[in-house]
């Protein structure tokens, strides 16, 4: 597989710049999930729930809203990988800029824990992702466990500034962080995350894009999310339409979880 060692060498300082950016925040969360939402475990609780009741295949926790503002009236591009990859950020994010696709002052970092279901289908990565637990109890009281891979991520959040900026960064997203693709940027997963805010639908159509919901329920600064193709949550839980890559979107419609 081409690596983008391989392209054209982009400036050692701008991958530097990008990559201290995102170093910084792994060295302040770690890679462990369960120091990441210290202080938020009620709404890890409550996303357990639904896993094990079959309403979602995964949830993430928020510390602050600005971390993945998905409600956001602005026109926001979101893209994360595991948060123990700063190398990773510092090319996608170096390549952006010497290619003219962002200025420095259109992108910034947040942060995500999250749970997803595993069945085993897709191999784990021990250094990035910890195997999991959560145990329940079916409809006839029988226990029950569901065991689910958990990380903590790191969100690079793009502020385009016109359509044609919106498109050049979500096609860019596209061609060089999934790792199916040739010439994918190393660190690359198999099923990219990414994600834009509803107003941005028109501009990014729905070729590489589909609108699913989000469901957001807050407490205090932290934020659970769960996204669903259609379902909206009840009050206290509010919801926004966002867009996800249509990879992403097919494993929401997993066949674990209800219509």
């Amino acid at each position: 597989m081409e690596t983008s060692q391989e392209r054209p060498p982009f400036p050692p300082d701008r991958i530097l710049y990008y990559q201290q950016q995102a170093q910084e925040l792994l060295d302040r969360h770690g890679r462990e999930f369960d120091r990441f939402i210290a202080g938020h475990e009620r709404l890890v609780e409550i996303g357990n729930v639904l896993l094990e009741t079959n309403e979602a295949t995964g949830y993430n926790i928020l510390l602050s809203e600005n971390d993945m503002p998905l409600a956001s009236d602005e026109p926001l591009i979101f893209y994360s990988n595991y948060i123990g990859r700063p190398r990773h950020f510092g090319l996608l994010l170096a390549e952006m800029e010497q290619g003219g696709v962002i200025a420095p002052d259109q992108v910034r970092f947040g942060n995500k824990a999250s749970r997803v279901l595993y069945e085993g289908d897709w191999e784990l990565v021990p250094e990035d992702e910890q195997l999991a637990v959560i145990s329940s109890t079916d409809a006839e009281g029988a226990p029950t466990e569901k065991r689910v891979s958990q990380t903590t991520e790191t969100i690079a959040i793009f502020s385009p500034r016109d359509r044609a900026q919106a498109i050049r960064i979500a096609n860019l997203l596209f061609e060089r962080t999934d790792m199916a693709r040739i010439g994918a940027i190393e660190g690359s997963w198999a099923i990219p995350d990414i994600r834009a805010t509803a107003i941005l639908k028109p501009t990014l159509g729905e070729r590489r894009f589909q609108e699913v919901v989000a469901n957001i329920l807050v407490e205090g600064e932290g934020q659970l999310i769960v996204a669903r193709q259609r379902i909206h949550f009840p009050n206290p839980w509010r919801s926004a339409s966002m867009g996800v890559n249509r990879k992403l979107a097919r494993f929401l419609s997993s066949a674990r979880v209800l219509p």
